[in-house]
């Protein structure tokens, strides 16, 4: 009887856990952790974080010696973008974000596999502690522009959770970010965002 108990004991035990939020969510397979070091990385939807909406995806360090980065990631195709200004927003907040800087990214591939638009946030870059802030990339899709990529990144150690995250199309009155361009890419796409 007493082994019994003690399964139900570790039950009970892991289903208050998982409620409590010890046990972070999954998120769906339009997201991908990407970066230098994607496995010293966690990511996931945090539900005891209060922002915007509950239900935070998020980005932690988690192992590794703290010198690396890593990207959360989801790959659109440019298709339905080609000449149009788009903006992607986010709120995030951080914690113990030690080294580099947390953030949005934004990233724009042409046939190639070459960037035509890249966008890492450092010059609004996110350290140390913060509460829920804005941040938003706006660029023009090139019409050679084959994928959209887009997402939260923080390199070394910390963690960044993104709340009320939106991908829209915006009009040429909304200016558009500062650009970093040349990088391969993989030719991966998804049709549409899932924020």
């Amino acid at each position: 009887m007493k082994p019994f108990m003690a399964s139900i004991a570790a039950t009970i035990a892991l289903v208050l856990t998982a409620v409590a939020g010890k046990i972070p969510e999954k998120l769906s397979s339009d997201w991908r952790v990407t970066g230098d070091s994607p496995k010293s990385y966690e990511a996931g939807i945090d539900s005891q974080v209060k922002g915007v909406h509950r239900n935070a995806k998020f980005l932690r360090f988690v192992e590794g010696n703290g010198t690396s980065w890593a990207a959360l990631t989801q790959n659109i195709s440019a298709e339905n973008y080609l000449g149009r200004r788009v903006r992607f927003q986010a709120r995030l907040k951080t914690r113990n974000v030690d080294q580099n800087w947390a953030g949005i990214w934004f990233r724009v591939a042409g046939e190639d596999g070459t960037s035509r638009i890249l966008y890492n946030c450092s010059d609004v870059p996110l350290t140390g502690d913060n509460d829920w802030q804005a941040r938003e990339a706006v660029f023009d899709i090139p019409e050679d522009a084959i994928m959209i990529s887009f997402g939260l990144l923080v390199g070394g150690k910390g963690q960044v959770w993104a709340d009320d995250m939106k991908f829209d199309i915006v009009g040429n009155e909304v200016p558009v970010s500062q650009q970093y361009r040349d990088r391969p890419t993989e030719n991966k796409t998804l049709e549409k965002p899932h924020l």
